[in-house]
């Protein structure tokens, strides 16, 4: 049997990451990657976004968020206007990376326009030595800017892989670069150091006309002269993390000096489905809060400080893998005195292995595959705490919220209840 046209292209777009990602095993990006090689592509075709209507996000916490944010704050205000939007990783397949106004890639679409680029990086690939490889984040992000053109975008709202330095996104010129956080996450590719993650996020400024950030990040540099910095304000939605305020307050300025606005640009105050990375959700008078989280850095303790003061009973669903701050995380977790279950993912997403070894815990911990969605959701529903007033609060990696959000749209069908937050 053989493979649809889109499993065949997403073969293709990785087939040069995967024959030597042995080879780059210990690398960092700075060694390994060449965004220049994929952007010369964009440049020869045509499709670099104008970078006076391109705003680009990065950061170590909340990027995708505030990405997404800024899109809708410029529907918000441009209604006409078609806005198109990148973001990395994909929130269920790799055709939702890209979207226009909310809309998400076709399948078809994406075929089509790969099919339109495999010319110039089969071209590409005839250039590759050694462990080079054409980065597949390049390669989607060329697809989105091809169809992105083709669809007469007006605006861009691009998010930038791990890094910028050395990422494809991170090296288009724009007129607002967001930059919303530094931590020491992705250490081992764009480390080893905090000093080596700062320098490489901080290249936002030599190709953005100005960079909108925090004071936290604008005390970890020497400040340029086209920083604008945000100062924190109280927050707006206390039942939200401070980073999902902040990505409000950061993409308000970001929209707001990309169209040259003298008058003030609305937040946001519908959240649901803005963030992938958190959600509210109530299922049958239970409460399920999910958030992407891998470093320590990221614990919001406030929030956290408030849920165990406001009296309803809270439990814990956790899945951060080993190669995270895993044993950290769960000790800050437990000393609240919250009951934690670990959830262990295994299996082999696509090109990425997700398996995992069962938990090393002396504690509660259950094994599920990572697209055991039906699996999941029943188990979610057949907890005792499911069946009580209270709160679970699930949170881990990218993959488990994936995992999470498809469990309880599963839950939320008819047979059960899903009151929006």
């Amino acid at each position: 049997m053989t493979n649809s046209p889109y499993q065949a292209a997403l073969d293709d777009i990785y087939a040069t990451f995967m024959r030597v990602k042995h080879l780059n095993k210990g690398r960092f990006d700075r060694h390994a990657r060449q965004p220049q090689r994929l952007l010369a592509i964009a440049r020869l075709r045509g499709i670099l976004p104008p970078s006076e209507r391109t705003i680009k996000v990065s950061g170590s916490k909340g990027k995708g968020t505030t990405a997404r944010i800024a899109s809708r704050m410029l529907q918000n205000q441009l209604p006409d206007a078609k806005i198109g939007l990148f973001v990395s990783p994909e929130e269920d397949d790799h055709n939702d990376r890209m979207r226009i106004n909310g809309k998400a890639m076709t399948r078809q679409q994406f075929v089509h326009h790969y099919e339109r680029l495999k010319p110039q990086l089969l071209q590409a690939e005839t250039e590759l030595t050694g462990a080079d490889y054409l980065s597949p984040l390049g390669i989607f992000l060329l697809i989105a800017l091809d169809w992105f053109e083709a669809e007469g975008a007006d605006y861009y709202v691009l998010e930038t892989g791990r890094g910028v330095a050395y990422d494809e996104v991170g090296q288009l010129l724009s007129k607002v670069g967001i930059l919303t956080s530094i931590m020491r996450e992705h250490a081992d590719k764009l480390g080893p150091a905090l000093s080596d993650i700062t320098r490489d996020k901080l290249t936002l400024c030599d190709t953005s006309e100005i960079v909108v950030t925090t004071p936290q990040v604008a005390s970890t540099a020497q400040l340029k002269s086209n920083f604008k910095i945000i100062a924190p304000r109280v927050a707006p939605f206390d039942n939200l993390p401070k980073w999902l305020n902040l990505n409000n307050d950061l993409a308000v300025t970001g929209v707001a000096e990309l169209l040259g606005c003298a008058a003030p640009i609305a937040p946001l105050s519908d959240w649901r489905d803005v963030s992938a990375s958190f959600g509210l959700r109530p299922v049958n008078g239970h409460l399920y809060a999910f958030e992407g989280l891998i470093h320590t850095d990221s614990l919001d303790n406030d929030l956290l400080d408030r849920w165990q003061g406001d009296g309803v009973p809270t439990n814990v669903v956790a899945s951060f893998p080993d190669d995270k701050d895993r044993e950290p995380l769960l000790r800050l977790l437990k000393i609240r005195g919250w009951p934690v279950t670990e959830c262990v993912l295994t299996g082999t997403r696509g090109y990425l292995d997700y398996a995992r070894t069962e938990a090393d815990s002396c504690g509660s911990h259950v094994t599920f595959a990572y697209d055991d969605v039906a699996g999941f959701a029943a188990w979610l529903a057949a907890r005792p705490a499911a069946t009580a007033p209270g709160r679970t609060y699930l949170v881990g990696t990218q993959t488990y919220i994936r995992l999470i959000r498809n469990a309880l749209a599963v839950m939320a069908q008819p047979g059960g209840h899903h009151d929006a937050p």
